[in-house]
């Protein structure tokens, strides 16, 4: 970023960089403002984080339950039909990208399936040292329904924002992650 000038703000404990465009100039100003608000006090900066959790403790409880439930019925999903296609797509990526295989390119059927979530599970997967298929596919199906959670939870901070209200807000989350198609997927 091709910076232009330094000008000095209107409230005279910091400075911000002026960018060649306005949406630049905007977001900088943005994060020295983040960063003139405490004062670098990690005290304040921590307290504002824990009002925070505070101030959206409820559906973050909501969420911790539906993790539990999740943990507790997961083993009894079993495993679905496409998931061993998926895992291969994985497979098949980082042969290509490690080796230069190009059997991911020949295989007509697999060429659907993107590998942005696929092939870090399966990273993890030989992280962590999963060899038996049953914890294989248990170790992806709570990954995937922790994803699941994570979005549930920026549905409500989307309809938080939107409405300003957090019972509307916990609704709309409680909806979504309660929709029985995208629960029985997560």
């Amino acid at each position: 970023m091709d910076l232009q000038r330094v000008v000095k703000s209107p409230t005279p404990s910091y400075a911000y960089v002026v960018a060649p465009s306005l949406k630049h100039t905007r977001r900088l100003r943005y994060f020295a403002w983040r960063i003139d608000r405490y004062n670098g006090d990690m005290a304040a900066m921590t307290n504002h984080i824990g009002e925070r959790i505070r101030f959206h403790r409820l559906a973050l409880i909501a969420c911790a339950l539906f993790l539990l439930t999740g943990l507790v019925i997961g083993d009894d999903y079993g495993v679905p039909p496409y998931a061993g296609g998926q895992r291969f797509v994985a497979i098949d990526t980082l042969n290509y990208v490690l080796h230069g295989d190009q059997t991911l390119l020949q295989i007509a059927a697999d060429r659907f399936y993107g590998t942005a979530f696929e092939l870090p599970l399966f990273l993890l997967e030989r992280v962590v040292g999963l060899e038996d298929p049953h914890y294989v596919y248990l170790a992806r199906h709570v990954l995937t329904h922790l994803f699941f959670l994570i979005g549930g939870f920026c549905c409500y901070l989307l309809a938080f924002r939107l409405s300003g209200d957090r019972l509307a807000a916990l609704l709309v989350m409680l909806l979504f992650l309660l929709s029985p198609r995208l629960y029985a997927h997560s």
